[in-house]
């Protein structure tokens, strides 16, 4: 028994050797001869590989979904030229992956190579999935009468991101993350992530030039900027990662992993700190607030003679002695200016057409036609807020339902911790983590992106585990 064993384990492992030699010669004629199809080829095998191993694009999903400035851009290959539409194509490395995701995601349906959620596990979501559906048909009604009669845009700002967000980031991960291992792994990779992201950043304060104030900034690495060149899209990453360095650190309380759990939450919340982003800061003090309001009793016994805590107290006093400064410079002044002018703008056409507002999308052509902004201000940026956003584009009825759905989410995570012992941490972690997301979003342009919604995805699944028994 144990002679067959062995020789069907070489057989197998000459089979697949025999496979990747096969595709190997094909895939190098092709590109030799028709680099197209030789790229096709290659994604097909991705995809084939994804419909048995979910879990691992999952986990390069979780890892891409935050690094946004990493982006695909077909236009750039000379193969791609040739194919109708496809040179168009620019997008985040993460939205491009979660694509063929969910194409593996159907095959793995369609050939039941593997076990999902179950839709009763996610019933008790459906007020969640309502209060978003009847946002979309609100938008759907606000393109079709889109400012300036721009519909073609209009509609495909609402199939991408508005409905792609939803579908790749929430209702995706719902039935592919489904397990307690899973998770773990998730919290794992993302404190890895926010780890190395700090050092990144605070790489920033050695190898960049600071002609003005000394700040944390992401920057280009090896042709490639992973976070784009604002601190804001840095410093939103780093925020929502936080929870996850206390939670793993206090649940290996006693061990020397928290040693190593509580040095990578500190250079996280430093690196945040440092960014000098105003959004991140108020953040931040909200996390302290909630964790005050509920751990305060375990935070104080477990760390009253903690020397780390001291060093990261003594650290927010300096950085926060040189944010005051900060607040007070010009270059915080001119910005709150321009949005503070973007706001009255926004409010202005808001009430021009409140109820559904100037269509998905329209935000910056309201702004570029309003003729006082731009002479003052120059070319218009992106609503940093999706309040404004939201209220100019699917007006009041759309606010209320987009604000209905995250406020729905909020409230779901509260009244499970409050409701479940076993798994009252984490879904106060969750619950903080998609706070700090959604409410740095109320400041920056990421409300549509993988960035606030990744995070709400993983939360909303890991609330099948309160119906799971495994």
């Amino acid at each position: 028994m144990k002679t067959a064993g062995f020789l069907l384990n070489r057989s197998l492992k000459t089979g697949e050797f025999a496979l990747i030699l096969l595709f190997s010669i094909v895939f190098v004629l092709l590109w030799t001869l028709m680099p197209m199809y030789a790229a096709l080829l290659v994604v097909a095998a991705v995809g084939l590989f994804f419909m048995f191993r979910l879990d691992v694009g999952l986990y390069l999903l979780v890892v891409l979904g935050f690094l946004h400035g990493l982006e695909i851009d077909f236009g750039k290959y000379q193969w791609a030229r040739d194919i109708p539409y496809l040179p168009g194509i620019n997008a985040p490395a993460g939205d491009v992956l979660v694509v063929l995701l969910m194409m593996s995601f159907v095959g793995a349906l369609l050939f039941r190579t593997h076990e999902f959620t179950s839709l009763k596990k996610l019933k008790e979501l459906i007020p969640g999935f309502v209060l978003y559906g009847l946002f979309i048909l609100v938008a759907l009604v606000s393109a079709l009468s889109a400012y300036e009669y721009e519909f073609g845009l209009s509609l495909k700002y609402l199939g991408r991101p508005i409905i792609f967000v939803f579908f790749a980031f929430v209702l995706f991960i719902l039935f592919v993350l489904k397990s307690k291992k899973q998770i773990s792994k998730v919290f794992f990779i993302w404190f890895w992530l926010g780890v190395l992201s700090a050092l990144f950043g605070l790489s920033s304060l050695f190898i960049l030039e600071h002609t003005g104030w000394w700040r944390v900034t992401p920057y280009n690495l090896f042709g490639l900027a992973p976070f784009g060149y604002n601190h804001n899209q840095l410093a939103e990453v780093l925020v929502t990662f936080v929870p996850i360095g206390i939670f793993l650190s206090l649940k290996n309380y006693g061990t020397k992993k928290q040693v190593l759990y509580n040095i990578g939450t500190a250079l996280i919340i430093l690196a945040s700190l440092l960014t000098l982003s105003r959004a991140a800061w108020l953040v931040l003090l909200v996390q302290l607030f909630m964790y005050f309001i509920w751990l305060k009793r375990d935070l104080l016994k477990k760390y009253k003679k903690n020397i780390g805590l001291l060093a990261i107290s003594l650290c927010i006093v300096v950085v926060g002695a040189y944010m005051i400064k900060f607040l007070s410079s010009s270059v915080v002044k001119s910005s709150t200016s321009a949005r503070w002018a973007a706001t009255q703008v926004t409010t202005y056409n808001t009430l021009r057409s409140p109820l559904i507002g100037y269509g998905p999308g329209m935000y910056m052509s309201v702004l570029t036609d309003s003729l006082w902004y731009t002479i003052d201000y120059g070319d218009p940026l992106e609503s940093h807020g999706f309040i404004q956003k939201v209220a100019l584009e699917e007006g009041i009825i759309g606010l209320i339902l987009f604000g209905g759905f995250l406020l729905w989410v909020l409230y779901y995570l509260y009244k499970l911790q409050k409701d479940n012992d076993r798994y009252q941490f984490l879904f106060q972690t969750l619950f903080i983590m998609v706070l700090s997301a959604i409410v740095f979003q109320l400041f920056n342009t990421s409300y549509f992106n993988s960035v606030m919604w990744l995070p709400i995805g993983v939360a909303l699944s890991a609330t099948c585990l309160v119906r799971d028994n495994d």
